[in-house]
């Protein structure tokens, strides 16, 4: 500094010689190249204004350690503000960096965004990175969503292979949705892995507990999968709370809507009471005139010529198993001294309504049992049709035993001609084997109608 001031002072107007000394004291404090600063600004409103037209306002080309640095000693409330109408960007990282965003410090929100805009966060088709947002820390929430948003929380709409991946160790929430969404989560790419990949130790993978949405999750893209649940859950792997749809399914799958396990990579349930699908409702309902329906299922068949349309059980016997086994089972509990049905009640019902017009092809029950028999078999156990069996308190059954029947009919009127008639006896022309307790006995059928 000292030789610049001597050169200075060779400067013979005194105005050009207190301008030039005045520009270097700002620019170089002292001697000490160790701290040359390259602008030192006091006290202003605006230390560096930038006001022309420019193509780069500020341009830091050289190596060094930190580009721009605010240290602990500003208190001011901004520490960067950007309040001007960008055409493009507003902050622009085009740069090869390891990190282009790093925040270390403590803080109470990382990045807020409030003002109003189209996007707050693109991830563009120009990223072609492993992953689009990671999350590996430990926190509280992953992202947590508090606004209204008018269409979607999150909206994942590129080709991407995984749409969200959470791989932290054990959040209190993945995912955390706790406003008033028309969607909570809407997926609308094209995923070729997974749409939401869960991957880790979650106590809740998907947690979706705001008020009364309209849809709890919406999936109607054409994903390879649309919701694949692989880690180790220890509570819920999703858990819905109250919304008019919990889960919703629009698209054209062409495997499935939803499967859980396949042929080569089946569910294990370790214990006699883990269910691939547990269902537990209550209802309230004084309505005599609608059933309660906690499970509805309808297939609808377009197709001329098809067959089936039923919802199908299939229990495949590879083991000597033990005092039973069965593909379904309907069981009626009656546990209270008050639970009765007023009308008709039964453990399994079987309907079929036919149509207003002609049938002219087909035969048609309502209850289709068949038995199904394979080459070299060899059958000495007792195999029947159907097994009727009354079991439970021996007081109870000896009462049923004196007023119950084996089966009641219902509908039909006697007359001739008609399925039931009654009259004169008819000779015995057949007869059908039944096994009552250990003891075959055999129903007579008549050579004719009882008249």
């Amino acid at each position: 500094m000292s030789k610049i001031q001597t050169y200075i002072n060779y400067i013979a107007d005194p105005r050009a010689r207190r301008s030039i000394r005045t520009m270097f004291t700002k620019l170089l404090n002292n001697d000490a190249t160790s701290t040359h600063a390259a602008i030192v600004c006091g006290a202003s409103a605006t230390p560096i204004s930038v006001a022309g037209a420019f193509t780069t306002g500020l341009e830091i080309s050289a190596d060094g350690t930190t580009g721009i640095s605010i240290t602990s000693g500003f208190s001011g409330v901004n520490m960067i503000s950007l309040a001007g109408t960008g055409s493009t960007s507003g902050l622009l990282i085009s740069g090869a960096c390891a990190i282009p965003l790093n925040i270390t410090g403590a803080f109470t929100t990382g990045l807020t965004i409030a003002a109003d805009g189209t996007t707050a966060i693109s991830v563009t088709s120009a990223f072609s990175g492993t992953t689009g947002l990671l999350f590996a820390g430990t926190a509280t929430n992953g992202i947590s969503l508090t606004g209204a948003c008018a269409t979607a929380a999150i909206s994942i709409s590129g080709a991407e292979a995984i749409g969200l991946s959470i791989l932290t160790s054990t959040p209190t929430d993945g995912i955390n949705i706790a406003a008033a969404c028309a969607n909570g989560i809407a997926i609308g790419g094209a995923c070729t892995t997974a749409a939401i990949g869960i991957t880790g130790a979650e106590a809740i993978g998907v947690l979706i507990a705001t008020s009364t949405p309209t849809i709890g999750v919406s999936i109607t893209a054409a994903c390879a999968t649309a919701l694949s649940i692989s880690g180790s859950n220890t509570t819920s792997a999703i858990a819905i709370g109250t919304a008019p749809l919990g889960i919703s399914m629009t698209g054209s799958y062409t495997t499935a809507a939803l499967q859980i396990g396949a042929s080569g990579a089946m569910i294990t349930l370790a214990a006699h009471d883990d269910h691939a699908i547990d269902v537990n409702t209550t209802c309230a309902s004084t309505d005599g005139s609608n059933s309660v329906r906690p499970i509805h299922m309808i297939s609808t068949m377009t197709g001329a010529g098809g067959v089936g349309g039923r919802a199908e059980f299939q229990t495949t016997i590879s083991a000597a198993l033990g005092g039973w086994a069965n593909a379904l089972k309907g069981y009626t509990d009656i546990t209270t001294t008050t639970g009765s049905v007023s009308g008709l009640g039964s453990a399994v019902v079987s309907e079929m309504r036919l149509p207003g017009s002609a049938l002219a092809t087909g035969t048609y029950a309502v209850h289709e049992i068949e038995l199904v028999t394979q080459a070299s078999g060899s059958y000495t156990s007792p195999v029947s049709f159907i097994w009727c069996q009354v079991s439970g308190d021996g007081t109870a059954t000896a009462t049923f035993e004196d007023t119950g029947y084996l089966m009641t009919v219902k509908g039909l009127t006697e007359g001739t001609g008609n399925i039931y008639s009654a009259g004169a006896d008819v000779a015995a022309a057949a007869t059908l084997r039944i096994l009552v307790g250990d003891t075959p006995y055999y129903i007579l059928l008549g050579a004719g109608e009882s008249t």
